[in-house]
């Protein structure tokens, strides 16, 4: 090889790592800048900075352009995604499938359609009592029809709930027919698309994608925890006080950012990671030794309500 061209290969090199230097030092800077404002943008109840880097173990500072990155391709898109701040107006019907179960949707006032069946306002519903059961509030389940079974813990929170002489919402954000519940069901496309294409590749596909499934770290709770503030105007028409269960982290990081007071979040999955557990609530796990991997391998605040049940 002559002397000219080993001059100009290293000449080429120099020039692709300077560039690729400076182009990383302009990501880092946007990164910076669009971390700080997405925490913002809407304003959230749900200080998630605060909420894992208060550990007594460490501190989990914040992969800004990691995060900034994840939100920017999920939520904001090229365009950039403005949040909805006034609430969704609401209106609920009468379950078809379980007696005394009341549904909500987006109100006609929105551009809901318009179906046979009878039309309830919101605030109607959250003022009914049950018979013999005055003195008891309304409670909201919040879930997302997506994944491997939110939907049906869901229906049984309905159960326990209306059993306990609560009126009772099913409040799906799938249901409600908006800009932000097509945001959810275009992630919800990806996450089954790359879980098909997994699949069918078997071997090294579904062992990368099984790992990058068990990478809920700190930071993955914060992408979520963003994507979660996008979704507020979907609960904004609820009283703050009325009890939520939530069987999906993104409806609890919602219910926390709004500010609701008394919220529920069923952890339904039994490998403890960070994005699971929602700050703000009340976080029900299935097992003990669910609850100390999640204190000890995840470094989360002994302050944390974490909460065992046994089913």
């Amino acid at each position: 090889m002559s002397l000219d061209l080993l001059t100009t290969v290293a000449t080429g090199l120099a020039v692709v790592i300077v560039a690729a230097f400076f182009a990383y030092q302009c990501l880092q800077a946007w990164a910076k800048n669009a971390y700080d404002f997405y925490k913002n943008d809407p304003p959230s109840n749900c200080d998630i900075d605060a909420f894992v880097s208060t550990s007594e173990y460490n501190s989990n500072p914040p992969k800004k352009l990691k995060v900034a990155f994840m939100h920017k391709v999920q939520c904001r898109g090229l365009k950039g995604r403005t949040a909805r701040t006034t609430p969704m107006e609401l209106e609920c019907v009468k379950s078809p499938h379980v007696e005394g179960l009341y549904v909500s949707r987006q109100a006609a006032s929105e551009g809901g359609k318009i179906g046979p069946e009878e039309a309830i306002p919101i605030e109607k519903v959250l003022a009914t009592k049950q018979r013999g059961h005055k003195n008891k509030p309304p409670v909201i389940v919040a879930t997302i029809r997506m994944g491997f079974g939110h939907h049906r813990i869901a229906y049984s929170a309905c159960s326990w709930a209306m059993e306990m002489g609560h009126t009772t919402i099913f409040h799906d954000f799938l249901n409600i027919d908006s800009d932000e519940a097509n945001m959810i069901k275009t992630l919800d496309h990806f996450y089954s698309k790359f879980s098909r294409i997994a699949s069918e590749f078997g071997s090294w596909a579904e062992t990368a994608w099984g790992k990058a499934m068990k990478q809920g770290d700190a930071d993955a709770l914060r992408v979520a925890a963003l994507t979660g503030a996008q979704l507020q105007c979907l609960l904004t028409k609820f009283p703050k006080d009325t009890p939520i269960v939530c069987t999906h982290q993104i409806c609890a990081l919602t219910a926390a950012a709004v500010g609701f007071t008394n919220v529920v979040n069923l952890v339904v999955d039994n490998y403890p990671q960070w994005f699971l557990v929602v700050p703000k609530t009340l976080n029900i796990t299935q097992g003990e030794t669910f609850i100390h991997a999640r204190i000890h391998t995840y470094s989360i605040s002994r302050s944390t309500h974490l909460w065992l049940v046994q089913f």
